[in-house]
């Protein structure tokens, strides 16, 4: 895994406070929410010591957060935190890929006739950069996929990153690593759109494609993991499942956006 190191050091210290400004329906909790979160992002990416707190002002109405630096920052470091507090993903959803057999490619071509039960879908996909720093940029157009209309699977606060030293994992050996692992109702849903690869009936087939705020993640290809966890089990239904995706391990960034999500984007004051 690549090392990523967002905040320089060398610099002198500037400012010891940042406000940033929330919807103005934001509620409490989800300030408090907020401002939790885009803390622990930055402590997460070698900003040590950084708080955060509601900030609201009563005399305009005006819904803030405030981020505390006790050793003050450099100002090189406000466009990463700016990216921190722009980047919610604050909802996650998963779709599936239909695969075409290649005796049909002839009639569902890109964009046109598709099969019974899926859409060609046009959407933006985000992309990772590395200049300025990491981060992610949408595509400036938008790309085709064949996804099945149904189902359309929710995974917000139900999938959360995990992190795996290798070995035993439920009685099977697991790679080290970094995951995507789903709560048992979405591993359950995710199971149940299995289906066999057209070109080779023999062979399962589950193609999955991530989408972050409604833009489709570039996740680099993976594979999904199945395991039984729980009794009483009718020993074939799994209800615990592992995703490892090529972007998530090459990128410390997803990792925590995804680990620490905010429930909107912030924008800096001032």
């Amino acid at each position: 895994m690549s090392a990523l190191v967002l905040f320089a050091s060398a610099a002198p210290a500037q400012a010891t406070e940042i406000f940033f400004e929330a919807p103005g329906d934001a509620t409490d909790l989800q300030l408090r929410q907020a401002a939790k979160s885009l803390a622990a992002r930055c402590d997460a990416l070698d900003l040590k010591g950084v708080t955060g707190a509601p900030a609201s002002r009563e005399e305009d109405a005006t819904k803030r957060i405030r981020l505390a630096f006790p050793k003050g920052h450099p100002k090189e470091n406000l466009k990463a935190v700016d990216f921190m507090a722009s980047f919610p993903a604050a909802k996650v959803d998963l779709r599936i890929i239909h695969k075409v057999g290649k005796s049909d490619t002839s009639r569902y071509p890109p964009g046109g006739a598709a099969p019974d039960g899926a859409t060609w879908v046009k959407t933006l996909e985000w992309n990772r950069t590395a200049d300025p720093f990491p981060l992610y940029r949408k595509t400036d157009e938008e790309s085709l996929w064949l996804l099945r209309d149904q189902p359309v699977l929710e995974g917000t606060g139900q999938v959360k990153v995990f992190h795996h030293g290798g070995g035993d994992f439920y009685r099977q050996k697991l790679e080290a690593g970094v995951y995507l692992e789903f709560s048992k109702d979405l591993t359950r849903a995710l199971f149940s759109t299995v289906t066999k690869d057209p070109d080779d009936p023999k062979k399962d087939v589950l193609l999955v494609a991530l989408f972050i705020d409604d833009v489709k993640m570039v996740t680099g290809g993976g594979a999904m993991r199945w395991y039984l966890t729980s009794t009483p089990n009718d020993g074939k239904t799994p209800d615990k499942g592992l995703w490892s995706i090529e972007e998530l391990t090459k990128s410390r960034t997803l990792q925590v956006l995804l680990k620490h999500p905010l429930p909107f984007a912030l924008k800096r004051a001032g």
